[in-house]
């Protein structure tokens, strides 16, 4: 009776008879219940029962809520990989989409060391999170069960941060030079505005800017925090600051970080710093980003950006380099100096 109530509730979960495999979760003996649910069948793939009601989008959260109830030690369940090294979240955050939000935070509350497992070629579940654009809330909850995994590499060398900035970078440049082209010479850039645009990424998806900046700050903060070995929250914690101070951060995100909150120009870090001052510090420009100090239109190099920072403060959309022959070229008596 046992081999056969395994064998069913597997069988059950991977070809989607719902009713079936609720029956027998709530039938399970109180024993020894992690080998019925870690059961991966004779089909390949060494999933078990958690796995395939995470792969199924239509699979109901009901299901996987039985599953890790009734689970004796829910680690031996959740911590499980496949052939692949995909643990039940790694194929939550692939496969349910953005409506199952809930679950991927159910499944990281249940475990959160699963935030912590790589599937090959070095995937993090965050990695993952990232690339599938899902909510500022599932990839708090992963930075919160492994902080470590933010700047830590895949085999290709790319850490979930930098996924993140590949994934939006293209489509904010073209954002800044249509805004550039609608935008009267003299139009100021409001925060209002901000809340208006929708942005694109990579693989089609449509966000709010103002979304995607909430998940760039959530994200830059806590790189600051892994790289000042400290695990606190600074505050008060200024995102634009932070963007300077990560050299992998591409100047389009610096650029609306800043519009969405031009006071941070002049406002001091708890280190004590003005951005200008964090942008003097920086000797080299990354070599990984040539946009970042180039100018998009006339194509000069910014690498001096004491002047144009002062600018955005004031937000204009110029270029304001020193011999900058652009349409948006200003006057040398409007620029901002410093003693």
């Amino acid at each position: 009776t046992s081999s056969k109530k395994t064998l069913n509730l597997y069988r059950a979960v991977r070809e989607r008879k719902w009713d079936t495999a609720i029956y027998i979760l709530q039938s399970l003996p109180p024993h020894n219940r992690n080998s019925h649910i870690n059961n991966t069948g004779k089909l390949g793939w060494n999933r078990n029962a958690l796995h395939w009601s995470c792969y199924h989008r239509d699979c109901p959260i009901e299901i996987i809520e039985l599953i890790l109830t009734a689970a004796n030690a829910t680690e031996d369940v959740a911590l499980v990989q496949d052939d692949d090294g995909c643990t039940p979240l790694h194929i939550a955050i692939d496969r349910r989409g953005k409506i199952s939000d809930d679950l991927n935070l159910k499944l990281i509350r249940a475990c959160p060391r699963a935030a912590s497992v790589l599937k090959k070629g070095g995937y993090s579940a965050l990695h993952w999170a990232l690339k599938k654009d899902r909510s500022k809330d599932v990839i708090e909850a992963l930075i919160e069960a492994d902080s470590s995994k933010l700047l830590e590499k895949n085999c290709k060398g790319i850490t979930p941060l930098e996924k993140f900035f590949a994934t939006w970078n293209n489509q904010m440049l073209v954002l800044i030079e249509n805004l550039r082209t609608m935008m009267p010479s003299a139009s100021p850039f409001s925060p209002l505005l901000l809340s208006d645009l929708f942005i694109s990424n990579s693989r089609g998806s449509e966000r709010k800017l103002t979304e995607v900046l909430d998940k760039t700050a959530l994200l830059l903060e806590h790189s600051i925090r892994i790289k000042n070995n400290s695990g606190r929250a600074t505050t008060p914690f200024f995102p634009f600051h932070a963007s300077l101070k990560i050299t992998n951060c591409p100047w389009s995100f610096c650029h609306f970080l800043l519009r969405s909150r031009p006071d941070q120009a002049l406002q001091f870090d708890d280190e004590g710093n003005l951005p200008l001052h964090i942008i003097c510090s920086t000797q080299t420009s990354p070599s990984s980003d040539s946009e970042l100090y180039r100018c998009r239109l006339c194509k000069t190099n910014l690498r001096n950006r004491t002047r144009y920072i002062l600018k955005l403060a004031k937000n204009r959309l110029k270029c304001f380099c020193d011999d900058c022959s652009c349409p948006y070229r200003r006057d040398k008596e409007s620029w901002v100096t410093l003693n």
